[in-house]
């Protein structure tokens, strides 16, 4: 793997680290305060629609000698039929015994039932795939044997979720790919002169020592590249040194040989003499100095 692809790839694995971890804070983060408001809000608007209840209650208490199932049907069927336009729901219960309830789904397994005088409880509940918030509570003295339930459509939360999840999905995948590209390309084009600086050396390996490094900017790797060539300079200067000493001790070889051919061909030619031709002793002795 080249060092550029190196490079690239860690910076790229730190980087989607980072990324991704800031998105999944982010989106959780965005998720937490999108609910915390919904709950809030709905249980705001629950307390103030069971205290309004509680009031008209005591209102029209007088009136009846006692207020049963009926009674409690016809005032709670004006405050449903209002706030269902609003994707809210209630039910009203005398004890555990359902008075009455507008909610689209039957009810079954009502842990939130379980509640005392004082206390409410709160739950999140699905119903025919969609999702709802459901906040229970006893009315206050002398209608503590009446439950009050508070059921409203919170489907946009878990949609926000999800389309939060969506979109942190996309950007998890577009944005590493797109900066992929744009790293690839940084990473080439400051590498480039190491590149360069790569392929003068294997032109040199090959015996081309005059090649020299093209040296671009002020950075580290154009200080390398200086450094290289004068590194090249001097090589080429011992090469030439050393060329010219093997040149001159070739030529004096070369003149000693020379020199030493001369005397060595007299003395045969004299020897040839003495062994072959008939001499005078006087000649004897001139080929015999």
């Amino acid at each position: 793997m080249k060092f550029w692809q190196k490079a690239s790839l860690c910076s790229l694995v730190i980087f989607l680290i980072g990324f991704d971890l800031a998105v999944l804070l982010f989106t959780a983060k965005s998720y937490s305060l999108s609910k915390e408001q919904t709950y809030t809000a709905a249980e705001n608007e629950r307390y103030i629609i069971q205290k309004s209840l509680q009031s008209r209650l005591s209102s029209v208490a007088p009136l009846y000698e006692e207020l049963n199932a009926n009674n409690l049907k016809m005032y709670l069927k004006p405050y449903a039929d209002y706030y269902q336009n609003q994707a809210i729901y209630m039910a009203f219960y005398e004890n555990d015994g359902l008075i009455y309830s507008n909610f689209p789904q039957p009810l079954y397994n009502q842990p939130e039932l379980q509640v005392q005088p004082g206390e409410q409880s709160s739950l999140t509940r699905e119903a025919d795939d969609v999702l709802y918030y459901i906040v229970t509570g006893r009315l206050e003295e002398p209608y503590s044997g009446l439950k009050f339930s508070y059921m409203k459509n919170i489907q946009s939360l878990a949609d926000y979720k999800t389309e939060m999840i969506r979109h942190a999905t996309v950007l998890g995948i577009v944005v590493p790919a797109f900066l992929s590209l744009i790293l690839t390309g940084m990473l080439l084009q400051l590498t480039a002169p190491l590149r360069a600086l790569n392929q003068t050396t294997k032109e040199i390996a090959k015996g081309h020592y005059r090649e020299r490094a093209a040296m671009t900017g002020t950075d580290e790797l154009g200080e390398l590249a200086g450094s290289f060539n004068q590194m090249a300079e001097s090589v080429e200067a011992h090469l030439h040194k050393l060329t010219k000493l093997m040149e001159e001790r070739q030529r004096f070889i070369h003149n000693l040989a020379h020199e030493m051919r001369t005397p060595v061909t007299a003395i045969m030619g004299y020897g040839e003499f003495l062994g072959r031709a008939n001499y005078t002793p006087e000649e004897g002795i001139k080929a015999c100095p």
